[in-house]
């Protein structure tokens, strides 16, 4: 009953443009619907557009007003994720020896909503209560206050909550800017953490200039599509962001995954505003979630697209960028005046791949983003923190694009670093241990260990987990044995264990081949083994081109020719 309670209130929140909504089912049919005030039975809420700074001080002694009781003292949503609405109860208690008049609640950021309650009126001793949803729109720490007016004053009131990511690997999409001319599209992908498969049922949208597609532009789908087995992603819809012509200001509207999870499915803010015609970036922003300052460097390939009806000269920067303790500030809030190449942060590259976008050109890859944890980690002077909030902002001409990590010291070491199986070895049927070592300052929990379905049949694996390894221990995480079954003589894969844990997903990187050279004749009626030269004479001689052909994913050196 809570939880039904609790989306109702959220729903209205996502309800402000009733105009007209957009809604998938998982059959993929795609109509308008009307959703009624009734539906909510009159609760509605309040929204503020400021974006919250850094982040401020919770003083649960500072009773504004004297006489209004608040309880609790200050509202701490705690480390909760986003994509999802957590909402809270406040009472408000007269302690006047007057009575109480209650107006309104204001506020100071769009991560925090509260519930209207009508003008009331408490005797001496009377209370109420009303709700605070937390909506969180990006990762860190975020807090406000909440401003009760009153006939004895405005009492401000302290919220504060730590936004962490999605175990579902969803984002909102706030500070988009969408150039005239263009239209913005994003993929909307669930991940399944689960042991069991997840079955979405609805995708809503609750503006008209928010549009939903299909991921291949189809009319329908059967249910199946959206039924999401565990450790594996499903691509549930396209958003499309298209926003009216004169638009002005900027836009918030919200998409809710009806889904078969606790509180029912999932919510996410959109946020747009309008720019001039030019460059606009795939991906949208860049979410990494949880990593540690030992892992790899990551590196991600940006596309660029030109509304414009004019050549565009390509410069890019990096700005913004930093690791904070605390809550970090926005890094894309200010708009670039000039375009300048160059600028970089430690630990953050980006290289571009191009200098000239052709007017209206289509998606191309365009630049690459380079991320070193271990970098970002040092320069950030964080000796003893348990974590750091590392963002920065990405200017590919006058377009945005955000990016954001949550970086903990240490790393998930593992040995051997890669598994190479070589058919041509003695030891290619010899099990091979994969062990894990935590070199974090946390336990650490291995969830699962996975093959991909495409290599499966090559290997036996056992997976070990699930299993804690506290800090600076390790454990044998999964076995690996290669099928007794005939390969293909040129077998050649590469591709990844996966390791998912309770902080991040690893891959291990596997690579299957012969470890032998292919011959390749230039003569008539060869195979790899077989020269056939026909009849020679006893003075004759005859000279046949060859080619070594290397079919295994990695570099081999030659030693020996037969």
């Amino acid at each position: 009953m809570f939880r039904n309670i609790l989306w109702c209130y959220v729903f209205l929140l996502t309800l402000l443009d009733l105009s007209l909504k957009t809604k998938l089912t998982a059959q993929g049919e795609s109509h308008g619907v009307s959703i009624h005030d009734s539906f909510i039975e009159g609760i509605t809420f309040q929204e503020w557009d400021q974006e919250a700074g850094a982040e401020v001080a919770v003083d649960a002694n500072d009773e504004s007003v004297e006489g209004v009781w608040a309880w609790p003292r200050a509202l701490c949503f705690g480390r909760v994720p986003l994509g999802a609405a957590h909402e809270r109860s406040v009472t408000i208690t007269n302690r006047a020896n007057t009575t109480l008049h209650l107006a309104s609640v204001a506020g100071t950021t769009p991560d925090f909503h509260a519930s209207f309650f009508d003008s009331k009126t408490l005797a001496p001793g009377g209370n109420t209560t009303f709700s605070v949803v937390y909506l969180g729109r990006r990762e860190g720490p975020v807090a406000a206050h909440l401003y009760l007016h009153t006939s004895l004053g405005v009492h401000k009131y302290s919220v504060s909550a730590v936004g962490e990511a999605s175990p579902f690997d969803v984002w909102p999409l706030v500070g988009l800017r969408v150039p005239l001319n263009a239209t913005l599209e994003s993929e909307l992908t669930l991940f399944n953490p689960t042991d069991t498969t997840i079955q979405v049922h609805e995708v809503y949208s609750t503006s008209e200039w928010l549009g939903l597609m299909l991921p291949a532009g189809e009319e329908h789908v059967p249910r199946a599509a959206w039924a999401v087995p565990p450790r594996e992603r499903r691509t549930l819809v396209r958003l499309r962001v298209a926003l009216p012509p004169h638009t002005l200001h900027p836009l918030t509207a919200y998409v809710r995954v009806k889904a078969d999870l606790p509180g029912g499915g999932l919510l996410l803010a959109v946020e747009a505003r309008p720019v001039q015609a030019g460059e606009h970036a795939r991906p949208l922003h860049v979410r990494l979630g949880s990593r540690g300052s030992g892992d790899g460097t990551h590196t991600v390939e940006l596309e660029l697209a030109n509304s414009a009806d004019t050549d565009l000269v390509l410069e890019g920067y990096v700005s913004g960028a930093g690791c904070w303790r605390g809550a970090p500030p926005s890094p894309c809030t200010a708009t670039p005046d000039v375009r300048i190449n160059g600028g970089s942060s430690p630990g953050v590259r980006l290289s571009l791949l191009r200098s000239k976008l052709k007017p209206h050109q289509n998606f191309i890859k365009a630049a690459q983003l380079t991320l070193n944890y271990g970098e970002m980690w040092a320069a950030g002077s964080l000796d003893g923190a348990a974590e750091a909030w590392c963002v920065g902002c990405v200017r590919l001409g006058y377009t945005l694009v955000p990016y954001s990590v949550r970086l903990l010291p240490g790393t998930l070491r593992f040995s051997p670093p890669q598994l190479d199986v070589v058919t041509a070895s003695a030891d290619a049927t010899r099990e091979q241990e994969l062990r894990a070592h935590n070199e974090f300052a946390r336990p650490f929990r291995v969830l699962a260990v996975t093959l991909p379905d495409d290599v499966a049949k090559y290997f036996q694996m056992v997976s070990n987990a699930p299993l804690t390894l506290a800090p600076g221990t390790s454990a044998v995480v999964a076995r690996l044995l290669l099928s007794e079954r005939a390969l293909p003589p040129e077998v050649s894969v590469s591709t990844a264990l996966l390791v998912y844990t309770d902080v991040a997903q690893y891959r291990v990187p596997l690579r299957l081949y012969s470890g032998r050279m292919l011959f390749e004749w230039d003569w008539w009626h060869t195979t790899n083994s077989r020269l056939p030269l026909g009849t020679l004479g006893m003075s004759t001689t005859r000279r046949v081109g060859v080619r070594l052909r290397n079919p295994a994913p990695v570099q081999l050196c030659i030693g020996a020719l037969g």
